[in-house]
This record gives C-alpha cells, sequence and structure tokens, in this order.
C-alpha cells in the first residue's frame, strides 16, 4: 500500500518496535511532528513522550518513548531511542496517585524550582496515563 511506510524503533539492545503505519506523531524538540507516507527527509530530536501511531484509520495507538532521534524518509521513520513502553507497563491506579499528589504539591507550593518540578511530574504522569488508558 502506498499510504503505508514502515516504523522502526530501536535501541541499543535491538528493535523494540516495528510495523508498518499510516500515520505517526512524535514529540520533538521544535514541537509535535505528524508524519505520514512521503514526508520529506528529516532528522530531529525526540522528546520523551507519547508516541501516537495507526495501522488502519480507524485505530490509533500509543506507546511512551524515552528522547532519542528520528531520522525520516519518504518511506521509512527510524527513531533511535533507549525505552518503550507500551500501554500494559503501567499501573493506571498509581499514575492517578501521582497526579493528585502533584497537582496538590503544584497548588501548595510557593517556591519556583518546586512549581515547575511538581508541573513536570504532573505532565509526564498525564501522558503516561493516557498511554495507560489507550488499551
Amino acid at each position: 500500500m502506498d499510504d503505508l511506510f514502515k516504523l522502526d524503533i530501536k535501541s541499543v539492545e535491538g528493535t523494540l518496535f516495528s510495523d508498518d503505519v499510516l500515520f505517526l506523531r512524535i514529540n520533538t524538540s521544535s514541537g509535535d511532528m505528524g508524519i505520514q507516507a512521503g514526508h520529506t527527509f528529516t532528522i530531529s530530536n525526540i522528546v520523551e513522550g507519547v508516541l501516537e501511531y495507526s495501522i488502519t484509520e480507524d485505530k490509533v495507538e500509543f506507546l511512551y518513548i524515552s528522547g532519542g532521534i528520528a531520522i525520516v524518509k519518504p518511506n521509512h521513520v527510524l527513531l533511535s531511542v533507549d525505552y518503550v513502553k507500551k500501554p500494559t507497563d503501567f499501573d493506571a491506579k498509581e499514575l492517578k496517585d501521582t497526579i493528585k499528589l502533584s497537582s496538590q504539591n503544584y497548588k501548595e507550593s510557593t517556591n519556583y524550582d518546586s512549581k515547575m518540578e511538581s508541573l513536570h511530574l504532573l505532565n509526564t504522569a498525564e501522558n503516561k496515563l493516557k498511554v495507560a488508558q489507550s488499551v
């Protein structure tokens, strides 16, 4: 199919994910990047977070990836990362507790650094929960 392209996610330990996909969205250092077959050649830094992809038009799937590098060619995308986490790798209850605690810490903190640390923990837990609840 001309609409599909190869997505490979690799680490130093080997291939973590490989499939033909219709659409891919990753977080990069310059913002979100949406990729479809025929995308122009690009190399970009990946930021830790949610990777969204679809194999068919009806179903979107989610993974959580570490930061790394994306090499995008018109018919192939290679992501070099440290790890990939699937929805089943997360404990939704634990993430909800982290969200609640981080939100509370953010509201109660008067120190800028503490507020930013709480905000980072909150955002990370929310992104992981998005992946966890996608099953």
